[in-house]
């Protein structure tokens, strides 16, 4: 259990709030439940662990995935498909007002249980809404 808290001087980011809590179920779970018992999330941080992962992107990547379940009231991934991410990264741009890169990020992380974890294909997405990039207006210096 250790080697799990202090992971490469990462014990900082193992500390921290929910997180600690996949973490530490995933630890428990791992030699309790037959492999294919283990709930999505620590499924989830289980395969960013073993693709080697920084602890940043894991971090990440858990963080967006339990927002899409949050806004889809809880229902399962499974259950779920390219609908529901579209009307995530839609409510993204429209109503939460964040940029491109940032709904490109939580694309990234959402799709990534589908492909590697579910072995779901996402197909087609259709046509994306991204937030469009702020203009910069010249600082004028007297």
């Amino acid at each position: 259990m250790n080697a799990l808290r202090h992971h490469r001087g990462h014990s900082s980011f193992l500390a921290t709030g929910w997180v600690k809590g996949y973490l530490f179920m995933a630890a428990r779970l791992k030699y309790s439940l037959p492999k294919g018992r283990l709930r999505l999330m620590a499924r989830v941080w289980s395969t960013l662990r073993v693709n080697h992962y920084s602890p940043k992107t894991q971090k990440s990547y858990l963080s967006w995935i339990r927002q899409f379940i949050l806004f889809t009231n809880k229902r399962h991934p499974k259950d779920m498909g390219e609908v529901e991410i579209n009307q995530f990264l839609l409510d993204l741009a429209v109503k939460r007002n964040v940029s491109a890169s940032t709904q490109s990020q939580a694309l990234g992380a959402i799709v990534f249980p589908y492909e590697n974890v579910l072995h779901k294909r996402i197909s087609s997405l259709g046509p994306i809404v991204f937030g469009q990039k702020a203009k910069k207006v010249p600082a004028i210096v007297w």
